[in-house]
């Protein structure tokens, strides 16, 4: 009506705030097994989704310091590390899971711990070399012998024979290559010294009457 009065006053302002739910942490990807050789690098990852996410790595139940990654790297990996199992646990406030295991699988080489030695025979003797091996982990192991340098044909076993030792391989020398899927070591090399025969005196001809 005509002379009415209106008073009114404005609040401050609110605001309001939405505050994101954290996702509990799913696992998508586990690790997987590896298999590489002695001396590379290694690396386990894991995929998982959630939010807030926070990653820790074990090895044989033994939680790894300071790697909180979604990828676990190894460096340069030693025979001692074949077997290892790796897990990861990802967690976040609403709770974690654990993943599977990771075996990683170290191939190393084989070693040689007696290489061919040094033979002295007369001529046309028998002469083997031979060598001795700590197998490597990989099924197959090889054998390759050579003279002089050059590849020996069919000479592929832990020793070499040589049936009559001929005065041409005096001084020759004599190493095997050992082998398996992880690499190859040389052995030392043997040298063989043949001797020659000695040939007894003969008389071709008789002195005769005068």
């Amino acid at each position: 009506t005509d002379g009415e009065i209106t008073n009114e006053i404005t609040s401050e302002e609110a605001v309001l705030y939405i505050i994101e739910s954290e996702i509990s942490p799913k696992i998508i990807k586990q690790p997987q097994n590896l298999t590489i050789r002695e001396k590379e690098d290694a690396t386990f990852s894991i995929i998982a989704e959630g939010t807030n996410l926070e990653y820790k790595w074990s090895k044989n139940g033994e939680e790894i310091y300071r790697e909180d990654q979604s990828a676990l790297n190894i460096a340069s990996v030693e025979r001692k590390d074949n077997g290892t199992k790796y897990t990861c646990t990802v967690k976040n406030s609403r709770g974690e899971v654990r993943s599977v295991e990771a075996v990683l699988k170290v191939h190393y080489k084989p070693e040689i711990s007696k290489h061919p030695e040094d033979v002295s025979v007369k001529e046309g003797e028998p002469v083997q070399f031979s060598v001795e091996v700590i197998q490597g982990n990989t099924e197959e192991t090889g054998f390759q012998w050579f003279a002089g340098g050059k590849k020996i044909k069919n000479a592929t076993g832990r020793s070499y024979s040589i049936k009559e030792a001929a005065l041409g391989d005096n001084e020759k020398r004599f190493s095997c290559i050992v082998s398996n899927k992880a690499g190859e070591v040389v052995s030392e090399e043997a040298v063989l010294k043949v001797i020659e025969t000695e040939i007894a005196p003969k008389i071709i001809r008789q002195p005769h009457n005068l």
